[in-house]
Order: C-alpha cells, then structure tokens, then sequence
C-alpha cells in the first residue's frame, strides 16, 4: 500500500538524487550518446543530478604521439571512474556497456547504492573476448535493473535479472525532422558504421537489377570506402553536425541485416533515424526490425533478393506512396520511438527503482 501512495505522489514531484552515469565511451561513441547522455537534460528537468565519466576520451588523430597521449588518458580515465564508483556522492550508479568489476559492484551495493547497467547490443557474443558472456551474466546479476534495447536482449537478460526493461535506441525528433526537398535523382540511403557496411553485400545483385531499369544513386553514410555496388554512389563521412542534412537527401532508408544470433539483437536505430525525417523503410525481417517496419504502412519487410526488387520497384514508381509511408513513419516516431517518450518511461523506471529496498 505504502509502494502504491508513493507511486502516487511520485509524478507530481521532482526527485532530488543524484545520479553517476558511466559510458564505455564518448560523445563519438553511439550507444554512450544514445543510450546515456542525450536523456541527461530531461534527467537533470526531474531533479536529479547527473556526474558523467566517459571510459575514454575523445578519439585521437592517428600520429603516434596523439596514440600515446591517447593511451595515458585511457588510463587516468579509468583510474577516476574506479574512485568515483568506490567514494562518490550518488544514489544511483547507471552503466552505459561497460564490464565493470563485479567487486565494485559489490562495493556500491553495501553502501546501499541502485545499480543500473544498460546495453544494446549482443555484448556477450564475442570473437576475441571469450569472458564476454561471463561478465555479461555477472553484470547483469548484480545490477538492480537492466534497460535493453530490444525483446531478444530483454529475454536473454531476464534469464539472470528479472527487473529487466525495453528502451528503445530513442532519436530526438526535434533534431532529425523532415524536409521537404525533392531530389533531381531518386536516392536510396543507409547510415551506419565502417563495420556495419558489411551488411550492404546482400543488396548488391539487387542494385545491378534495378540499374537496368532505373537512375538512382546510393547515398551511404559512414560506409567502407572500399564498397563499390558499379551504380551511381555517394559515400560520405558520418558525422553528428550532418546527420540530419544528409538523412534529409535520402528518398528511402535501407537496413539489410544478416540473419544470424548478433544481428537478431540489433537496436534497429537507423531505422528510427530514417523514420524521424519522415523517410519509408525497407528492412531485412530480422530480431526488432519485424516490429518497427509495418509492412505496406511505414514500409516494407525483405526478406529475398525479389522481395527487395519489388519493395525499390513499388517506391520508386510511386510518389505517393513513399510520401504516404514516411508521414506514417514519422507518426509512429512520435507516438512510440522519440526522445520524449523514451525519456518518460528512462524517468520513470529510476524513479521506481528508488521506492525498493
């Protein structure tokens, strides 16, 4: 009864706590920005109080000298987390993917401190760590509620935590809106990573199919310099400044996926992106995709190469159509996907957590 009156009075006032927010890396790093520190002004406009430590600092150029000085504050930045976590002044200690040692875990829970770990990614499925899965699992057991980004990594994480929650990867749809410019050449767009790009080899036969019978250009953003589809392309380089501009010049957003155990974790993130500037979607049918795209409403599903050939040909006939899917997109952004949502639901789970002993 008593959880339930102060659940009551709990929306109607502002917490006074103070929060540590530990990343495993910074601003450049997608999920630190994503997943922790773009929800720190909504969290410090409830009350609480934020401390921020990133586990690195800025990336470094690549001279050797800039690589050593790089390594020297690798370092003092762990030292300063380790202080912070064993004699700081906060209520709740929320870990953005980074292992920390179980014994400092330990450490904050004697001192009576809330422990929150969240991750995006299946972090515990490694090729050159073999304790990835280990001190996932010993994480996950310690902490006192567990934020994932998506249903595979929320089942997987209630096998060890019970008190296991779904934030999706939100975008500030005030920043990634849509633009009404029409562009002279049709264009298919992807965002992503070096290492995501990998992804792309699945729609190569298919853009030497609609090449036949279309002129567009491929826009990637952040891809391999070294991918070449022999079609018109634009590779650009990622960067937070023209995020927006260049989803803005796409037509559609793509998002191949492998359909294997890592992939079946992804957070579907650029999705969210493409639908917040208001763009249709065509997704592989893998893990969170199959709950983002509404086949035939904001987008299309693709599992075979034909599937993908028909979903281009069906957007790329039809104005209408793509103007359609992505007002639908941009509507669900709103209602489900968006910062403002998600910063909800980030506010309310801490402020419940506070309630239990």
């Amino acid at each position: 009864m008593q959880i339930l009156e102060n659940n009551k009075s709990m929306n109607k006032t502002k917490l006074n706590q103070k929060i540590l927010i530990i990343t495993n890396g910074n601003l450049d790093h997608s999920s630190s920005r994503i997943r922790a520190l773009q929800y720190i002004p909504y969290l410090e406009s409830e009350g609480f109080t934020v401390k921020w430590l990133p586990r690195v600092p800025h990336k470094s150029k690549k001279s050797g000298f800039d690589r050593i000085v790089f390594a020297f504050k690798k370092r003092v930045f762990l030292l300063r987390i380790f202080i912070a976590i064993l004699i700081g002044n906060y209520e709740i200690l929320f870990v953005q993917r980074f292992f920390v040692p179980v014994w400092l875990f330990v450490n904050c829970k004697r001192r009576g401190k809330k422990i929150v770990f969240d991750f995006d990614d299946a972090i515990y499925i490694s090729s050159t760590d073999k304790k990835a899965e280990g001190k996932t699992i010993s994480v996950i057991k310690k902490a006192n509620m567990v934020i994932t980004s998506c249903e595979v990594l929320n089942d997987y994480s209630r096998r060890f935590n019970e008190n296991s929650i779904i934030i999706t990867s939100a975008v500030d749809t005030k920043i990634i809106t849509p633009a009404n410019k029409k562009n002279k050449l049709f264009t298919i767009g992807w965002i992503g990573s070096e290492w995501t790009s990998k992804y792309l080899s699945i729609l190569e036969p298919v853009f030497i199919e609609l090449s036949k019978k279309y002129k567009f250009r491929l826009l990637l953003v952040g891809a391999k310099d070294s991918i070449n589809f022999n079609c018109e392309t634009k590779k650009v380089k990622w960067s937070l400044e023209n995020e927006t501009k260049y989803l803005n010049k796409m037509d559609i957003g793509i998002m191949p996926l492998f359909d294997n155990e890592f992939e079946r974790a992804k957070g579907g993130f650029k999705l969210f992106q493409y639908m917040s500037a208001g763009k249709p979607i065509l997704a592989s049918p893998v893990g969170i995709n199959k709950d983002i795209v509404l086949s035939g409403d904001n987008g299309f599903l693709c599992k075979s190469e034909k599937d993908w050939y028909t979903a281009f040909c069906n957007l790329m006939d039809d104005e209408v159509l793509r103007e359609k899917m992505g007002i639908r997109g941009r509507e669900l952004m709103l209602e489900k996907y968006g910062l403002d949502v998600c910063s909800v639901k980030l506010v309310k789970s801490l402020k419940e957590l506070q309630l239990y002993k």
